[in-house]
């Protein structure tokens, strides 16, 4: 062969091998470029990462490689708390006593009336309007038994006001009625001692001890000693409860009593009582809630000077 054309030949063969070296040099280092910005974006997403959120790592160098890596921090330990739990409210509002403290027409009129209730309905009224000018012999009988017969006219009543919508039927008894529900200075209104709940719930068919008036428990228990030694009970429970409420935030739930505690205590000294005056206890245990019961829907304001009493319903 030409000893020119072999010469130009192998020198062909040379560049083509060089072209392809370079082609491939230059992917390399671009698929380098590409490893290394990648890289580098990773550990700004991290950094990113550590401050939006990640509060439990940090970034540092890897020892080896020029790139940033997430460690892990370790947290201190979580400050013990100093704080002492305190006992909450017992949550009762006097000036809104339960519906429950006081006597329920809604029984007396629609349901199967219990004697015992319907002389202690007669006594209560007897007690309370016995010596006032409007009030006759047996009015309170005559009412009562008035009241019965229109049943049926009450059943969607809510208020007890309500029911100085009826007519009695009676001209004498209407006025009667009227001035018990009307009230004055000289005697309490009968609204102060009666409700009108229909009965959704226990407590709506038995009264509630702590909150009831003397008048309603001695119309209840009808015996006067009985009825002093309750009421002698009560009021120190009172002045334990209110000495709680008033001290609460500076002693411990475990130097408060709760309710449930409060209530048990209640019966069981009301039960002695009874015991010790050769009363039934389980007798009474059917006509008396011994709880702290819930804020009820009429407020009761007591004018200070007079002592008369303004409800305003609260709903």
């Amino acid at each position: 062969m030409n000893p020119y054309l072999l010469t130009l030949t192998f020198l062909m063969l040379m560049s083509l091998l060089t072209s392809s070296e370079v082609v491939r040099f230059s992917q390399n280092s671009l698929g380098n470029h590409l490893h290394k910005q990648y890289q580098e974006n990773l550990a700004t997403s991290d950094t990113l990462k550590a401050y939006v959120g990640y509060d439990n790592f940090r970034l540092r160098k890897s020892d080896n490689e020029d790139v940033a890596v997430e460690e892990e921090i370790e947290k201190p330990p979580p400050k013990p708390s100093t704080s002492i739990p305190r006992p909450a409210s017992l949550e009762f509002n006097c000036a809104r006593p339960p519906n429950n403290s006081r006597l329920n027409f809604y029984l007396l009129l629609n349901t199967q009336v219990p004697p015992s209730l319907y002389e202690a309905t007669a006594r209560l009224m007897r007690n309370v309007y016995g010596n006032a000018y409007f009030f006759s012999p047996n009015a309170e009988y005559r009412i009562l038994d008035a009241l019965i017969a229109l049943k049926e006219e009450t059943k969607e009543f809510v208020y007890p006001d309500e029911m100085s919508k009826l007519d009695l039927g009676d001209p004498e008894l209407q006025a009667i009625f009227y001035s018990m529900l009307k009230g004055s200075e000289e005697c309490p209104s009968l609204l102060n001692f009666i409700t009108f709940d229909k009965v959704k719930y226990h407590e709506n068919k038995k009264v509630n001890l702590m909150f009831a008036d003397p008048v309603v428990i001695e119309s209840l228990i009808n015996h006067h000693p009985t009825t002093e030694s309750i009421l002698k009970m009560r009021q120190t429970v009172w002045e334990e409860i209110n000495d709680q409420e008033e001290h609460r935030l500076e002693r411990t739930a475990d130097e408060c009593k709760g309710r449930e505690i409060l209530k048990k205590e209640l019966a069981a000294e009301f039960r002695q009582i009874l015991f010790d005056s050769g009363l039934d206890f389980k007798t009474y245990d059917k006509i008396f809630d011994y709880s702290l019961g819930k804020m009820g829907t009429i407020l009761f304001i007591e004018d200070p000077l007079t002592g008369f009493i303004q409800r305003e319903k609260y709903n």
